[in-house]
């Protein structure tokens, strides 16, 4: 993957928009997402006859990326196909009279451009952080040069071989990648879009990806033995989320996944090994190795062996893969063996026989089960052998172009480059995942990891000093093994080019004793924030259970008072009840007997009415005086007995007031006064 520096910007974009139309259109050919990148380059030729190179350019200076010619070239006759273009005679091209439909994206476009802006931005500004000055242009230029040389194009790839100048540049970058990854920040998001972008790009390169529908159905797969110890934990986290994201992307693609027989007695006896010298305080072990994590984990001599004992078991049960013998080798199909094996042997010891002659056994397996016939595409390969990016997968890649001179699809594949093919096959299933987050996670952990040769030169300095006793081998050990080891060496690594004498052993030991009880204080210290926290919380419980009952109580007076005042305003209203009903009452019993003095009243005028008309005064005849007394004295008598009648019937009304006024049963009797 190419690019003049001054189109790093426009690149950048580029796979971003990439990412997106895969990520967010849904369309199952994945080709078809570089159609826009074309159209756009045609608008250029309205009118005009052009050729494929023509267009090549144009892609290139408008998007900063250099299209395969393949891609191109069926892209176009897509376009012929449906009316859009004519080809003409002598290659050229020529508009047809079915009009192309540009879409213009400007919405995408721009917020392409503002994520990128904000990332640049704030990469800028962590490095300003670490006193390294440079301007946007410069950060934009970086970043490409990160993504190319650590994503792009992962079957020639080796990260942990990089030279150290080169490597050195980039360590920033993989320290700001993993604490964005850490805070869950937008700018690691759009970071992964990148990576993301650069999958889709290197599709397009892979071997038969234009020719081809894109799938892995029926494809036998097997795979290496790192890859099988880093899925079942026996290095790094994030090696193994990384093994695993891409075991289940290729499963899940319809390959037909498998271990041979050979790769897991490989694994075992890795394993052997590791418990053998688990207690061998002479064996030194490099940081970053599957013995060195299994110690970081915690792990013990029995561990490992349980381990080895049921490795087998878990490949079937944990990882799901089928573990079958190699395909009887048939010399006709296995190719020039010992050129490969001379080959992969360049950086080895003898030691590392063994590994060698697996590698070839297993490419000799792909070739057989392929019986000779040319892998165009991935579709026809029927069988290839997945391995870990690194010397291993670019020498045989070099071995098979050069000595064997082949064009097609090679035996072995690197596992990224695999499961990025198997999430662009068009599968609804792994249209989204986690890959390029996770490899992006790994390779930040694994490219600050100390390389091998400053190691090598780290031990021999280091036996010096223990063979002199002026250091004690326990010691060393301890301090090597401890986590904070590593990294410490790396540090060293990033400012020196190699360690030329003793003292630069013991700079960096002495630099991983402090880091080792900086590391104690500050666990200290969070225990003693976190014992204080939780007496603070205890007395918050405390004191809030004094809130509590003192609320409670609170309540509860509340509570009484509102209950008395209710009875207070209970029995003023029976009072004014009662009030009322006597006084009902009362009038009632005054207007009777009002009555019934109104009807003794006229019963005496009708007794003296009787007694005149009955000449009982007899006027003709004169008054005698017994006549005159008799009036004035009938008038006091009615007086008296209407006194008499009066006071009886008051005591009378008392009485019946109180008889009516009297509780009852029923407080619903309501007295109507009368009218």
């Amino acid at each position: 993957m190419t690019t003049e520096m001054n189109s790093s910007a426009r690149a950048l974009r580029t796979l971003a928009f990439l990412e997106s139309r895969v990520n967010h259109s849904g369309a199952a050919d994945r080709l078809e997402v570089f159609m826009p990148l074309i159209t756009e380059s045609l608008r250029k030729f309205s009118g005009f006859t052009f050729v494929l190179n023509d267009i090549a350019s144009e892609a290139h200076k408008d998007h900063g990326l250099k299209l395969p010619q393949n891609v191109i070239a069926v892209l176009l006759d897509r376009l012929c196909r449906r009316g859009h273009l004519q080809k003409n005679g002598d290659g050229s091209f020529r508009f047809g009279d079915k009009p192309i439909r540009y879409q213009e994206h400007t919405a995408e476009k721009q917020d392409f451009i503002e994520a990128q802006k904000t990332l640049l931005l704030s990469m800028k500004n962590y490095a300003a952080s670490l006193d390294i000055i440079v301007t946007e242009n410069e950060v934009a230029n970086l970043l490409y040069e990160y993504i190319d040389t650590h994503f792009s194009d992962l079957t020639l790839r080796n990260i942990s071989t990089m030279p150290v100048n080169e490597k050195a540049q980039y360590h920033w970058i993989h320290r700001y990648v993993l604490e964005m990854e850490q805070s869950s920040t937008p700018e690691f998001d759009t970071m992964i879009r990148l990576i993301q972008g650069v999958g889709v790009y290197d599709a397009a390169i892979f071997t038969g990806f234009a020719e081809e529908e894109p799938s892995l159905k029926n494809l036998h797969v097997f795979f290496d033995t790192p890859i099988l110890c880093d899925a079942l934990g026996m290095g790094s986290k994030e090696d193994k989320d990384l093994a695993i994201e891409a075991i289940q992307l290729i499963q899940d693609s319809g390959a037909i996944c498998r271990v041979l027989e050979q790769t897991v007695q490989e694994a075992e006896s890795i394993l052997c090994a590791i418990r053998s010298s688990w207690n061998d305080i002479s064996k030194m072990v490099m940081p970053g190795s599957y013995g060195d994590h299994l110690r970081k984990q915690g792990a013990s001599a029995s561990f490992v062996y349980e381990l080895e004992q049921l490795f087998e078991s878990k490949l079937e049960t944990d990882l799901k893969l089928s573990i079958v013998p190699s395909a009887k080798r048939e010399a006709a199909y296995t190719a020039d063996e010992a050129e490969l094996a001379k080959m992969l042997s360049q950086g080895k010891t003898a030691s590392d026989s063994y590994r060698v002659r697996h590698d070839v056994d297993s490419v000799a397996n792909v070739l057989t089960l392929r019986r000779g016939i040319t892998a165009k595409t991935i579709n026809s390969a029927k069988a290839i052998f997945v391995v870990k990016p690194g010397l291993t997968l670019k020498n045989t890649t070099t071995w098979w172009k050069t000595t064997e001179e082949r064009t097609d699809i090679c035996p072995m594949i690197s596992i990224t480059n695999l499961a990025n093919y198997a999430w662009l096959s068009g599968s609804r299933k792994t249209t989204k995942c986690l890959l390029q987050r996770k490899l992006a996670v790994s390779t930040c952990v694994t490219s600050l990891q100390p390389t091998a040769h400053i190691w090598e030169e780290f031990v021999e300095q280091l036996k010096r000093l223990v063979n002199r006793d002026d250091l004690s081998l326990e010691t060393a050990q301890t301090l090597i093994r401890s986590a904070n080891f590593s990294s410490c060496l790396a540090s060293f690594e990033e400012s020196n080019t190699e360690i030329s004498s003793e003292g630069d052993v013991r700079a960096i030991l002495d630099q991983t004793r402090r880091s080792i009880v900086l590391e104690d204080t500050q666990k200290e210290r969070i225990a003693v924030n976190e014992r204080i926290r939780l007496l603070e919380k205890r007395a918050q419980s405390s004191d809030a259970k004094a809130e509590c009952e003192k609320n409670r109580r609170a309540s509860a007076e509340r509570n009484a008072e509102m209950e008395k005042e209710v009875a207070r305003q209970e029995q003023a209203r029976s009072s004014r009840k009662q009030s009322e009903q006597m006084r009902l009452i009362s009038n009632r019993v005054h207007t009777i007997f009002r009555v019934a003095y109104l009807a003794l009243g006229a019963i005496g005028l009708g007794v003296l009415f009787a007694l005149w008309t009955t000449g009982f005064f007899n006027l003709s005849q004169g008054i005698s005086l017994s006549e005159i007394l008799a009036v004035p004295c009938a008038i006091a008598a009615v007086g008296s007995i209407a006194t008499s009648i009066r006071n009886s019937t008051s005591i009378l009304e008392k009485k019946a007031i109180k008889w009516l006024t009297m509780p009852s049963d029923s407080d619903d009797i309501i007295f109507e006064p009368m009218a």
